[in-house]
């Protein structure tokens, strides 16, 4: 239930953009925003298998979660985050340094999801 509120306000989210954004950052946004997602469920998953004991060495690299993260601290830290992410982008950057901004964000978003993978974490959503 928390994953879906999580996808819902990432979605909402990225329908804020201001008028000022050209349709290229608009898809960047939203392809960093589907990373996110997609690292928030691995750090989810990665949770549920501490707490199950079926993975005790994997531990969260995130030094602003901890090793041992709850669910409401990861989605907290992920929603103020993001939040935090959108404003910098929005308010205090123009159209060049928003883009290399989307891209540099895109670019460690996809390692930190990579690595993630390489230690076993999936990205599967379970109803």
């Amino acid at each position: 239930m928390k994953t879906l509120l999580l996808t819902l306000t990432l979605l909402i989210s990225s329908t804020l953009y201001s008028t000022e954004w050209n349709d290229t950052d608009k898809t960047l946004y939203r392809s960093y925003l589907a990373l996110q997602l997609v690292d928030t469920i691995q750090t989810k998953n990665m949770i549920t298998c501490q707490r199950n004991y079926t993975c005790p060495g994997l531990q969260e690299a995130n030094p602003v979660l901890g090793p041992y993260p709850t669910t409401s601290h990861l989605l907290t830290t992920k929603f103020v985050s993001n939040m935090v992410v959108y404003t910098f982008l929005d308010r205090y950057s123009n159209d060049r340094t928003r883009r290399i901004a989307l891209y540099s964000l895109i670019l460690v978003t996809t390692v930190i999801v990579v690595n993630n993978s390489n230690n076993g974490l999936s990205f599967k959503i379970e109803f």
